[in-house]
């Protein structure tokens, strides 16, 4: 099955307090990219997986030109009572502040994807198989609130989500354990490349940037 692509983006991220909310939605709405409410809120559940040493969660904590992510992402509240879960697998390379991501959506069993070791999973994606076998050991779960805004100007080029209620697990012998959980937000905007200007950041200069993921960050 064929694997589907994003166009090349940059994404840009913010952690800021509850209480810097209220300023962010002014500017947001009053800006010439005149946000608005683009999906209904939903829970995101990212289930991130790597290499027996832990490659890539490394790479980022040392800042490293180029990334790569493997992660199984679903929506929705869910329980290990559920037999299959249905969701995609999603590959995202970083190189500088450019970001690339392969989606493959495929429904995959409850007791195949919670593993401490996916080695022996199977997809029905050459690429994603190829990419277990370099990441096969479940690293941790991140779960988190997701609101969704997109400008009326650039449409689908410039986006903007706000994540909150940011919980983080890890895989013990089967069982899922709450590892951490923060009560901050993180405000990302995700702009195609070729609409990217410095400039674009002229409103939101007061804003906390990061430069890591609510997986490293985890």
């Amino acid at each position: 099955m064929k694997i589907e692509k994003s166009d090349q983006r940059v994404e840009i991220k913010f952690q800021l307090k509850k209480s810097q909310l209220y300023s962010l939605f002014n500017e947001l709405m009053s800006s010439k990219y005149n946000f608005i409410s683009h999906h209904n809120e939903r829970t995101v559940n990212s289930i991130y997986f790597d290499s027996h040493n832990n490659k890539e969660l490394k790479h980022s904590l040392e800042g490293y030109y180029k990334k790569k992510k493997l992660r199984y992402r679903f929506y929705g509240i869910f329980s290990s009572s559920v037999n299959e879960i249905e969701g995609q697998w999603e590959v995202k390379e970083k190189t500088g502040i450019l970001t690339n991501k392969s989606v493959h959506k495929e429904n995959i069993l409850y007791k195949e994807i919670f593993k401490n070791n996916i080695s022996n999973l199977r997809s029905g994606n050459k690429q994603i198989n190829t990419e277990i076998i370099s990441y096969p050991y479940f690293s941790k779960m991140i779960t988190y609130q997701r609101e969704y805004f997109i400008s009326q100007l650039l449409g689908d080029d410039f986006r903007l989500t706000i994540d909150k209620n940011i919980i983080s697990r890890t895989l013990k012998n089967g069982t899922l354990k709450r590892m951490n959980s923060n009560d901050y937000y993180i405000v990302e905007l995700k702009i195609k490349n070729h609409v990217y200007e410095n400039s674009i950041l002229g409103n939101f200069k007061y804003l906390n940037r990061v430069g890591f993921s609510k997986y490293v960050e985890l």
